[in-house]
């Protein structure tokens, strides 16, 4: 009796209204049928002796009579009451009616973004919506017991503890915001199992309390095995277009660039896009560095294989860049997603070199003219600094601040720490180093046209009055030849790299050729540049950000475009400053901090494909979604229809047997 009384308790009428006005309408009508004599035209007849049930029903021929007892009309009042029922729209709620605590788990996650809900709205919006319906549903049954509301994407949260307060759970549903993370159920189901077990016995004794779980999720999970749940029942709300229903998406499923290794000034960008629909996709690619358009490509993204594979297209681009920035690319039509239609990383600016150059203390004109050549073209590439100093000056220290040493015509006892330019000098130890003066003057007669030091300099009109060959050993490259032997090479071994020129700059003509300059911007480019700015950087939305602090910063704020906190501001207790992870996809400005942007990509295939499912596994049991079960009542008027209709056969077996007797 007692699950009895339960299951009456969760019966709702969704449509009472138009059922009592049709009751107050066809209840008196069929009670009037009943109670109205028919007409009967008078008829002469010689005796009535044989007519007494006639003159029995003529004396009863008044307007009205009292209702004598009648099947006829207990099954028609039956019959009109089971259809006015059926009208009302009975449903009951079999979750409300057995469980006492109730959690809500709602997806958050980037595919509940995709607009394609049942009136264009997001499949968040969705599943608040029938979160909503749930608890109103609750309410008008008298359900007694509490409601929680867990939102999870890759983590799981509460956003309202156990409640009986339907209002307060009703703000919280609505509170529930959007992520650009990829879902994970199983915190949220460990986090909901978690609170169901946390209220211990009931006021029953030892008897636990019936809890029922119920997802708000269009099932779009990288993990879908091993799921468990224990003691509660789950409910499995699928929210999104029918998993048969075709999907309409191209994304931007991975983003990297990175520095070319021969040649740092070009950069080399790698898209790869994912089509999950059928059909193949023809969109159009913007590359961006900073606000100015570097190049657009249209491409055609294959559609999905006969098992459901994603379809996938791969994209480069190259373009030079000595400073760094943001590197966005843009795919336009976007898809139902607009998280992965969009993807950043950032560039590192070129840390710019602090370069050292060292001379001998007393230099001819022709040296000085060669080093003037040679110090314009160094500022022209925007170090940080050039400083100039004098062999006798030379310290350990000295050398080891610097990016860049040039050495110019002196031999320093060590090399340097760092990477370097001999210029017809060296050091003393291992290593490319200038060899004896030779007096027969010599042009180039072979180099590396490959090597990006002189991929865009021509040597054959470069004369050396006075070479000095190059002894070279293992990890020694040969850049360039005289007739003498080596004249140009470069250390690309362990340790830094040095390159190391045979012949002092005013004993050739090469500082007034054109190619001079492109070859000085090269070397410096390929010994400073690479290894600190080689690959751009991003983060996904499931990424723990760590940055470095600002020289004299206290505290790191990082904001989005319109200047809104994305974290709390931190505070600067050392060199790493946590900032926790960025649930949305973006490239954000970080005050106080290094870098100053930071670029957040979703870059999840399972995601981009958008996927929904009619059902999910967990603790070995295929809980299905398509029935919607949880949501809201469950209707049963049709069982009230049939029941109409029995009771009409039953009437007419009735008035059938009457009629005989």
């Amino acid at each position: 009796m007692a699950d009895l009384a339960a299951t009456i308790t969760g019966v709702t009428f969704l449509t009472p209204i138009p059922a009592l006005i049709a009751g107050a309408i066809a209840l008196p009508v069929l009670v009037t049928f009943f109670l109205l004599k028919l007409r009967r035209r008078p008829v002469r007849v010689p005796s009535t002796m044989l007519w007494q049930q006639s003159v029995q029903d003529l004396q009863a021929n008044v307007p009205f009579k009292w209702i004598r007892p009648s099947w006829l009309l207990l099954l028609a009042i039956l019959i009109l009451a089971m259809l006015l029922l059926a009208l009302a729209r009975p449903a009951i709620d079999v979750s409300a009616a057995r469980a006492k605590n109730v959690v809500l788990l709602i997806d958050r996650s980037a595919s509940m973004s995709a607009m394609d809900g049942p009136a264009g709205e997001s499949r968040l919006e969705e599943a608040r919506q029938r979160a909503r319906d749930l608890v109103r549903s609750y309410r008008r049954t008298g359900f007694d017991g509490r409601i929680a509301v867990v939102a999870f994407a890759s983590e799981a949260r509460v956003v309202a503890p156990l409640s009986a307060d339907f209002a307060e759970i009703e703000r919280a549903i609505d509170g529930v915001t959007p992520s650009d993370q990829p879902g994970d159920v199983a915190p949220a189901l460990a986090l909901a199992e978690g609170l169901l077990q946390s209220i211990g016995a009931g006021q029953e004794g030892d008897r636990p309390e019936p809890g029922v779980v119920v997802l708000c999720s269009d099932g779009s999970f990288a993990r879908d095995s091993g799921l468990t749940l224990a003691g509660a029942q789950l409910r499995f709300e699928r929210v999104g277009p029918d998993p048969a229903a075709g999907r309409v998406n191209t994304g931007i499923a991975a983003l990297s660039a990175m520095r070319d290794y021969e040649d740092p000034t070009v950069v080399r960008v790698f898209v790869r896009l994912e089509n999950p629909g059928t059909d193949e996709a023809p969109v159009t690619l913007t590359l961006r560095l900073g606000e100015e358009v570097v190049e657009r490509r249209a491409a055609v993204v294959p559609g999905a294989d006969e098992h459901g594979r994603s379809g996938e297209r791969a994209v480069t681009f190259d373009l030079s860049d000595r400073d760094g920035g943001v590197l966005r690319v843009g795919l336009e039509p976007g898809g139902v997603l607009r998280a992965d239609d969009r993807a950043a990383v950032v560039l590192e600016a070129p840390v710019r070199p602090r370069i050292l150059v060292v001379t001998a203390a007393e230099t001819t004109e022709a040296q000085d003219r060669a080093r003037w050549i040679l110090h314009e073209i160094l500022r022209e590439l925007r170090p940080a600094s050039i400083e100039t100093i004098a062999q006798t000056e030379v310290s350990p220290e000295r050398l080891d601040s610097a990016d860049l040493v040039i050495i110019e015509g002196v031999t320093l006892g060590a090399p340097p720490r760092g990477p370097s330019i001999s210029l017809g000098a060296g050091y003393a130890g291992e290593g490319p180093r200038p060899g004896e003066p030779v007096s027969n003057g010599t042009s180039f007669i072979s180099w590396r046209r490959d090597h990006p030091l002189l991929r865009h300099v021509a040597l054959d009109s470069i004369y050396v009055r006075t070479p000095r060959p190059i002894d070279v050993g293992q990890g020694d490259i040969v850049l360039a030849r005289g007739r003498g032997g080596p004249l140009i090479a470069i250390h690309e071994g362990e340790g830094p790299a040095r390159l190391v020129i045979g012949f002092d700059l005013a004993e050739s003509n090469w500082p007034v050729h054109f190619g001079f300059p492109i070859f000085v911007a090269a070397a410096v480019d390929t010994l400073t540049l690479r290894g600190k700015a080689d690959q751009g950087f991003a983060f996904a939305t499931t990424d723990a950000i760590v940055l470095r602090s600002d020289e004299g910063a206290s505290r790191v704020t990082v904001r989005d475009s319109d200047g809104n906190d994305v974290v709390p501001p931190r505070e600067v207790s050392g060199e790493r400053v946590p900032i926790g992870v960025i649930e949305r996809v973006g490239v954000f400005d970080v005050a106080g901090g290094l870098p100053e942007r930071v670029a957040v990509n979703l870059s999840d295939s399972t995601e981009t494909a958008i996927a929904t499912r009619d059902e999910i596994v967990v603790s070995g049991e295929a809980v299905s979604g398509a029935s919607r079960a949880g949501s809201a009542p469950v209707e049963v008027w049709q069982w009230f229809v049939l029941a109409a209709g029995a009771l009409l056969a039953i009437e007419w077996l009735v008035y059938a047997l009457k009629m005989r007797s």
